[in-house]
């Protein structure tokens, strides 16, 4: 038994150290690292993500009731979405695009590749874990596992960068600062994740599940949407939309203030909102709210200097994406901040519908929005393919922004007409019709071998680009580098 037991050990390791191998040499190549992070999150975002989605929404149509579907099916999907859309994506563009920005060497392929490993496992275990929580014995163990190994999965994420800037001489400047406090946001919230899933999953009663959730699921939320994903958006934003749109740069002291505005305006909402929970104290759902007024002036002081309300200077087919999720942005920071008036007229004490819609306009119309803009920009630079040969993306951009736009009006009209929870899924399939027809034209780019031939700067590294666009006697040609 013990020799039959090491052999399955011996295999299991040789299986995984086959598959560390096989990532690994996709990564290699200086222009590749970023691949199978980007192609895995298509596939979590159109699979888990997009189409699961358009299936909850389908059930919950049918059922009449945003409660119609188990509270563990819908974790499961946001699981999904929030570390295999999202997360992944990062993952992939901040190891591929920071070492270059930081002129810095690259991050080792061995360190990318494990945490991919890690990410990809342990979501996989968490997602089925969570799906199965109330008919398989063994699911909070399961789902339980899945986050500690996402959690892996971040820290290696978190020091692999921090060692790629302590190599290199780039500068403390604010967009830097965005970018660390989200990738620590982004551990804590995997680490706080993971407590809640063993929570909810293993939650002995009804009672005790709805605790978990009321109590822990929205201050988890604010972690991973408000500090990971925003900080992350507006730091790499701040450098790479003044050079690649021709956007004016955000100033460093207003970029410092924003810094902290918004740092305390997560730590106060997180903490005011667990206080509320656990007092129902009037008090310190005001404080909430107030923490939400600083989001909107955090978000301004970083981005009104890039004048997204009018044309960007450089265009192309991908500004529009970004001009949109910082719409998009605007509009769920205003519907958050009207909360307490649209209770107050619809005479609830909280509505599932407002509230989800509040989300939705976030995760889908900014965080989305984003990534398929950046992704439509870079991964041709990336390929080495000219953007000007390639489709303009209009029927995705317009697909998902009706969509978005539905789904948010929808999900809030069902608080007032019932007959309102039957069209909403027609909403989700205009978004995994236009992010699959997205998908599939940047897949195709990502898999097919780059034109080496090519010359110009088309080739040349994004550094390289975001520098060469800075305006001559400006001071800031190499902003975030030393000379």
């Amino acid at each position: 038994m013990t020799t039959l037991h090491t052999s399955a050990t011996d295999g299991g390791r040789l299986r995984v150290a086959g598959w560390l191998r096989g990532v690994v040499s996709w990564m290699a190549p200086l222009d590749s690292v970023y691949r199978p992070f980007f192609i895995a999150a298509i596939i979590a975002g159109l699979t888990a993500g997009a189409a699961w989605g358009v299936w909850l929404l389908v059930e919950i149509g049918r059922t009449g009731s945003f409660t119609g579907v188990s509270i563990h099916t819908v974790n499961a999907h946001g699981h999904a979405q929030i570390f295999g859309w999202i997360g992944l994506f990062v993952m992939g563009f901040a190891y591929h695009v920071l070492p270059r920005l930081w002129r810095s060497a690259p991050v080792a392929p061995v360190a990318a590749g494990s945490s991919f490993l890690l990410m990809i496992g342990g979501l996989t275990l968490c997602v089925i874990g969570t799906a199965l929580a109330t008919r398989w014995g063994a699911a909070p163990t399961v789902a339980a596992a899945g986050g500690g190994l996402m959690f892996g999965a971040t820290l290696v994420f978190f020091f692999s960068l921090l060692g790629v800037f302590r190599r290199s001489e780039a500068l403390r400047t604010p967009w830097v600062a965005f970018v660390f406090v989200g990738l620590a946001f982004f551990a804590l919230s995997t680490l706080y994740n993971a407590w809640h899933v063993w929570m909810t999953t293993a939650a002995p009663n009804r009672e005790a599940l709805l605790y978990a959730v009321s109590t822990h699921q929205g201050a988890l939320r604010n972690l991973q949407l408000h500090g990971f994903a925003l900080f992350m958006i507006l730091g790499m934003s701040m450098r790479l939309i003044p050079p690649l749109f021709g956007a004016r740069l955000t100033p460093d002291r207003p970029a410092w203030i924003a810094l902290w505005l918004l740092l305390a305006a997560v730590v106060v909402e997180t903490g005011a909102f667990l206080a509320f929970q656990w007092t129902g104290s009037r008090v310190m759902a005001g404080g909430m709210w107030m923490a939400w007024l600083l989001l909107p002036i955090g978000v301004g002081l970083v981005a009104l200097p890039w004048r997204l309300w009018a044309p960007l200077p450089l265009g192309g087919r991908a500004s529009k994406f970004v001009r949109a999720a910082y719409i998009w942005l605007a509009v769920a920071l205003a519907m958050l901040i009207a909360l307490p008036l649209y209770q107050f007229v619809s005479g609830q004490a909280f509505s599932h519908a407002y509230y989800g819609g509040v989300r939705h306009a976030y995760t889908v119309g900014f965080m989305s929005m984003m990534i398929m803009g950046m992704a439509a920009k870079v991964v041709p630079t990336f390929r080495r393919v000219d953007e000007r040969a390639l489709t303009n993306l209009w029927g995705p951009f317009l697909l998902v922004t009706i969509g978005c736009a539905l789904r948010v009006t929808l999900q809030i009209a069902t608080d007032w007409r019932d007959s309102a929870f039957w069209i909403v899924p027609v909403s989700g399939g205009m978004e995994l019709t236009g992010l699959t027809w997205w998908g599939a034209h940047l897949a195709t780019l990502m898999l097919r071998d780059p034109d080496r031939r090519r010359g110009g700067d088309i080739a040349l590294p994004i550094a390289d680009q975001t520098d060469a666009a800075a305006a001559p006697g400006s001071g800031r040609e190499n902003a975030g580098n030393r000379p």
